[in-house]
């Protein structure tokens, strides 16, 4: 069990290594890149680096939440299948917008 989750968090770390090294938005330390939201127990910001725009969501409460962004979602934490704008409880989700 505990070497199937070590793995589980080697490969989430992979993944959002990758995110990284593929999005300038998530890349450095930009001056005013980045806008909070908040509402309920989901807690969001944007990052952006020219054009590009990423919506990062997190969801700390123990309910699904739901927004209402139309982008597309490029990375959910959750081990859960969920609807595009559906965040799973304890996860964390982004989206291109």
């Amino acid at each position: 069990e505990q070497d199937e989750r070590s793995a589980k968090m080697l490969a989430y770390y992979r993944q959002l290594i990758e995110l990284r090294k593929t999005h300038p938005a998530l890349q450095g330390r930009l001056p005013n890149s980045i806008t909070v939201y908040q509402e309920n127990n989901l807690v969001g910001f944007t990052r952006q680096h020219q054009q590009k725009k990423l919506l990062v969501i997190l969801n700390f409460g123990n309910e699904p939440g739901s927004i209402s962004s139309t982008g597309k979602k490029i990375f959910d934490s959750s081990e859960k299948e969920a609807t595009p704008k559906t965040i799973n409880p304890q996860s964390a989700v982004i989206f291109e917008i």
